[in-house]
């Protein structure tokens, strides 16, 4: 480690083989995320989520006037290109994950759970091929066709509606902020 004017300094290498093919995907999509922009692109599919928010925990735990310097060596690269990761930019890529994805869709199942006395009223419909929960919100007048589908244990529902998903599976780990999963 070098100390430098207050900074630290240090150099992290991966202990073990690895092949070159495998290298440079790694430092591509290091340097994606080093450079991702939220406003004019979007994620690739090239790096998960997980990946990601990983990626956007390190600039939490700097101050918003503070920065880290990435320096990422190519294959067989002597020195390295070097990015800043700024508690800005952290920000930016996670409220990726926080923004509810919004479309018009269905979906098919049966009903789980019903939530009538909830100040949304809402049920909990078992999906058909992912065997997920989505949390579904209507309105007062439709009360009685929820009431008539309850009726019957295995009653099968088509939902078709304006979805917000929120991804669960990687944000509910990142913070308490990011909301939990639902449609």
């Amino acid at each position: 480690m070098n100390f430098k004017d207050g900074s630290v300094e240090f150099d992290a290498e991966f202990q073990g083989d690895a092949d070159p093919g495998s290298m440079q995907i790694f430092s591509r999509n290091l340097e994606f995320l080093a450079d991702y922009d939220s406003e004019t692109e979007g994620l690739n599919m090239a790096i998960s989520p997980m990946t990601a928010l990983e990626y956007a925990r390190i600039g939490y735990l700097i101050e918003p006037d503070e920065e880290i310097g990435l320096g990422i060596y190519g294959v067989n690269a002597k020195a390295p290109k070097w990015r800043k990761i700024t508690y800005r930019s952290s920000v930016m890529l996670k409220r990726e994950f926080e923004t509810p994805i919004s479309s018009y869709g269905a979906v098919q199942g049966i009903l789980h759970a019903w939530f009538k006395e909830a100040r949304e009223p809402n049920f909990q419909l078992r999906e058909l091929s992912t065997d997920a929960f989505v949390k579904v919100f209507y309105l007062a007048p439709l009360y009685p066709d929820v009431a008539r589908a309850v009726q019957q244990r295995t009653t099968m529902l088509m939902v078709q509606a304006t979805c917000s998903l929120i991804e669960p599976d990687f944000a509910a780990d990142f913070d308490d902020e990011i909301p939990a999963n639902g449609w």
